[in-house]
């Protein structure tokens, strides 16, 4: 936590400085914390609610409550199906909602997991204003029964395929780690970076989040 409180000064002070020296550089710290609440419906079949409060402007203005109900069925004990809806309630921004569905993989060798998340999502807003885009994750976690911390690294990268635009448009690379509380406690924090593409002046985020999870 004191590291982070570090990293969230220091980003703060090159973002001063950013904007002094060059004006069409543009960056932002926002901090995203949540809860997840997860529910086993069936063997093969679980449910998780996520309910998130986001502020950016350096942390320092409210951005928006995004609610995100998932549901998923594993096929394998390494692969998963899930399809999720989302509700994003922003000030002064139309009302959003998505739809996802996608896939989800994993593969052990020792301590170490690869994982790789692809999914599609439909995203629109009132006056028939749409987002599509393709998504693929891949992630590096370390696992040790022995320790409690499973910290991961992993990097994420979006193909919009809208009517006006089919191109890689937004990537993201991040840090973090899964700590287990208990059996049915988990807290996840992590940072991650990311910027947009094929844009003219790009904005760089810098996005810590924190979430609680809980198995019901």
């Amino acid at each position: 936590m004191i590291l982070s409180l570090c990293a969230l000064n220091q980003i703060k002070a090159q973002n001063t400085e950013n904007e002094t020296l060059s004006p069409t550089s543009q960056q932002d710290v926002a901090l995203w914390t949540g809860v997840d609440l997860g529910h086993k419906i069936h063997s093969k079949l679980k449910g998780n609610l996520v309910v998130q409060t986001r502020f950016d402007e350096n942390v320092s203005s409210f951005h928006s409550l995004v609610a995100e109900q998932k549901v998923a069925f594993s096929l394998h004990k390494s692969i998963s199906f899930y399809g999720k809806y989302r509700l994003v309630f922003a000030p002064d921004v139309p009302f959003a909602q998505r739809w996802t569905t996608g896939i989800q993989a994993k593969h052990k060798v020792k301590n170490l997991v690869l994982g790789l998340r692809s999914q599609v999502q439909h995203q629109w807003q009132k006056d028939n204003d749409t987002h599509n885009a393709f998504r693929n994750l891949f992630s590096l976690t370390y696992q040790n029964p022995d320790n409690l911390f499973q910290p991961y690294i992993y990097t994420e990268w979006f193909y919009a395929f809208n009517k006006q635009v089919q191109q890689f448009s937004r990537y993201r690379w991040g840090v973090g780690t899964k700590y287990q509380i208990n059996d049915q406690q988990t807290l996840n924090a992590k940072y991650f970076f990311q910027s947009k593409l094929h844009v003219e002046t790009p904005e760089i985020d810098h996005i810590f989040m924190l979430i609680y999870g809980i198995k019901l």
